[in-house]
């Protein structure tokens, strides 16, 4: 996040905290993305920007939400076998292929941020096996995200 010139990171569920001076603006431009554990990228950078004054006390709690045309995807694998693909948008024009590792040991694995299309779906693979989520039926809410359980 950059915040009047200074730049800040924001820890997964943290916090930052800034001062001011009472009724100067702050304005914040932030990017919000999903990594792998090379740090690389895994699906799209969310930007945006806050702007808000600082109050009297000349500290200000504001809430920093992705928008609703966002979601973050989550994925926990209960099956037999681990996901070694995964079609984004399977069977449309805008279809894409991904190939990411998801491990069958019931844990959540964070995806990244993809925009969030009413006719949005996905098609997860293994060696033998798939899982299709056709619509993902989003709520379109701010910070919203799609957890999808494999069995």
């Amino acid at each position: 996040m950059t915040l009047n010139g200074s730049n800040y990171t924001i820890p997964k569920s943290g916090s930052v905290s800034v001062t001011g001076t009472y009724d100067d603006q702050a304005v914040a431009y932030i990017s919000a993305k999903g990594t792998n554990s090379s740090g690389g990228l895994i699906g799209e950078v969310v930007s945006f920007s806050i702007i808000s004054r600082f109050p009297s006390s000349g500290s200000t709690i504001v809430n920093v939400d992705v928008p609703s045309d966002y979601f973050f995807l989550i994925i926990k694998n209960n099956g037999a076998e681990a996901v070694t693909k995964c079609y984004f948008n399977y069977g449309l024009t805008t279809q894409s292929l991904s190939y990411f590792s998801v491990p069958n040991n019931g844990s959540n694995y964070g995806f990244g941020y993809y925009s969030a299309l009413s006719t949005y779906n996905l098609r997860l693979e293994s060696n033998t096996y798939y899982w299709s989520f056709n619509p993902l039926a989003l709520p379109f809410t701010n910070n919203q995200y799609k957890l999808l359980t494999l069995n």
